[in-house]
């Protein structure tokens, strides 16, 4: 039986789209780290990528996540920040199965991929303040390949 993480492991072959970002993750990595940190990210370098792209802040004890930047449809990004005038974010959410893809690369600190969805996606892990502090999340155009 295999544990959640390597089910949810990078394939060697996976829709183009989500390649680029994936590629375009590991080549902001500094030096001999693992994964990259969360200032060297951001959704304009991603290209036509950051059309089926966003940013989640990773917030810990308990494990939740807030939608932070996102493309919208006349290409401006959006943030959360900017769309929080109180306390209470309605993009903030918590995911309740431990085996979900962004809970996964965080508590992996690994690079997830997930085609168990009607559109596959990868959650890609950013650093800063010690810890897993962002989320990278594309989902794939379309369910084939």
């Amino acid at each position: 039986m295999t544990d959640g993480a390597d089910a949810y492991s990078i394939p060697a072959c996976f829709e183009a789209e989500l390649v680029s970002i994936y590629e375009c993750w590991r080549a902001r990595r500094r030096g001999d780290n693992d994964v990259p940190f969360s200032d060297d990210v951001n959704l304009p370098s991603l290209g036509s990528g950051a059309d089926d792209a966003v940013l989640i802040d990773v917030f810990e004890n308990p494990l939740r996540f807030r939608l932070a930047c996102w493309a919208v449809d006349d290409g401006s990004l959006q943030s959360g920040e900017e769309n929080s005038s109180t306390n209470s974010n309605p993009r903030d959410f918590s995911i309740t199965s431990k085996r979900s893809a962004p809970q996964q690369s965080v508590r992996g600190r690994l690079p997830i991929f997930d085609r168990a969805r009607r559109r596959p996606i990868i959650a890609l892990p950013l650093w800063g303040n010690g810890r897993i502090e962002m989320l990278l999340v594309a989902a794939a155009a379309t369910g084939g390949r």
